[in-house]
């Protein structure tokens, strides 16, 4: 066994999955109706301003009394291994299922709550706590471990301890696995904007580009954004990979001519709290962009999230601009609709079939003009299209016929010989 108070910290993840495939095969070798294997590593947080308000020594004595409370905890000095940064893993052999794993959580949650007392001080000590349980039979110490660390990048000030199951995941759609893929290609920046430009019907300038998101996977080569979409939400790993993609546009556009906005649709599932609205200004104000040159494109059918029309207020009330998109598939009241005072229209495709009386449509695109919102009509795909539309009313043309989806660095010298430097 490792001498935990002088670990060899060389190779601790070693030293962690050595010690968890110890207890699976004691878990196998032995008769006991416990059939689950759990990890749990720990992280002090603050370390450092911890280490300046005891001092150096103490703080270590600090850590010394955190050992000693996670060994007293696991019951067996043995099941507990120090990783480097302030982190611990501890080895829970002998688990009858999930809800046993809760009840271990809350006992280690009040085991570790007491402020430690060093040198006649009392100091309060937060953690963050990743924990992960597989059956033991089958399971593997690696994945469990690496579980482990996954829910400790969970944390959060809301919730310290997460707990994360890896089997269940993986037997529900194999998500476990995409969600670490995608996680490792979030690491390795494989997601990517592309750009569509917008073009103002009357004059043919290009006035924006939509912003759209690919990932650049070596393993299933270029995954579109309606496909990666739908990986984002099973895995819940939108809002990470949005806020990546949320500052790498930003970073971009503010480096284009300034008469060239950006729209950037925003997905349904991140219209239910005000985090998008947060991320926006600091994204804005990080890289210098007038809020005016932001469009919002919002799925007419997000309208009816609670809170998502107070939030759209505080975006415009911020500078920002708003588009409906896929009008006439959300089925919100014309009259609310309108009363919004949103600044850009685009139709659903199926606004434009010919099973749609043309009278409706004539009807509905004075309606919008009247309210002060520009249309937009997106896919045009032949030049001659692009003055029909602008005949019958429409402002803004995306599609081939305006330009090439495009990533950052084509599009940008496409742009800049489209629009001048």
């Amino acid at each position: 066994m490792n001498d935990l108070n002088t670990p060899d910290l060389t190779s601790p993840v070693t030293a962690a999955t050595s010690r968890i495939t110890s207890a699976i095969d004691d878990a196998l070798e032995t008769d006991i109706d416990s059939s689950y294997i759990a990890c749990a590593v720990v992280e002090v947080l603050r370390a450092a301003e911890l280490s300046l308000q005891v001092g150096e020594g103490s703080f270590e004595l600090l850590l010394e009394d955190f050992l000693t409370r996670l060994q007293e905890f696991a019951q067996d000095a043995s099941l507990v291994v120090r990783l480097p940064g302030h982190r611990f893993c501890i080895v829970l052999p002998a688990l009858s299922g999930h809800e046993h794993l809760k009840l271990a959580a809350e006992k280690l949650k009040r085991t570790l709550s007491p402020p430690i007392t060093i040198v006649n001080n009392a100091v309060m000590v937060q953690c963050n706590v990743g924990l992960a349980i597989l059956p033991v039979s089958g399971a593997d110490a690696s994945r469990l471990f690496a579980a482990a660390e996954s829910a400790l990048q969970r944390c959060s000030a809301a919730e310290r301890y997460v707990v994360y199951d890896p089997d269940s995941v993986s037997r529900e759609t194999n998500s476990w696995t995409l969600r670490v893929e995608l996680e490792t290609a979030l690491q390795r920046n494989e997601f990517l904007p592309y750009f569509e430009p917008v073009a103002n019907l009357s004059f043919g300038t290009i006035v924006a580009a939509r912003a759209t998101l690919a990932w650049n996977s070596a393993k299933l080569g270029v995954v579109p954004f309606t496909r990666l979409m739908a990986d984002m939400v099973a895995t819940s790993m939108l809002r990470p990979i949005y806020w990546h993609m949320l500052k790498g546009v930003m970073l971009q556009v503010a480096k284009w001519p300034a008469t060239v906005s950006l729209v950037l649709p925003v997905p349904d599932a991140l219209l239910d709290d005000d985090e998008v609205l947060y991320q926006i200004r600091d994204a804005l104000e990080l890289y210098g962009l007038e809020p005016s040159r932001l469009t919002l494109e919002i799925n007419e059918q997000a309208l009816a999230l609670s809170g998502c029309i107070a939030l759209l207020g505080s975006l415009r009330e911020h500078g920002c601009r708003i588009r409906i998109a896929n009008l006439g598939t959300g089925g919100f009241p014309l009259a609310q609709l309108t009363a919004l005072k949103v600044d850009e229209i685009k139709f659903a495709r199926a606004m434009f079939a010919k099973s749609l009386a043309p009278a409706i449509r004539n009807a509905l695109i004075k309606l919008f003009i009247a309210a002060g919102s520009k249309l937009v009509v997106d896919q045009l795909k032949d030049a001659p299209l692009l003055a029909r539309f602008r005949d019958a009313g429409f402002t803004l043309g995306e599609g081939p016929a305006v330009g090439p989806i495009q990533g950052y660095g084509p599009f940008a010298n496409w742009i800049t010989r489209k629009v001048g430097a």
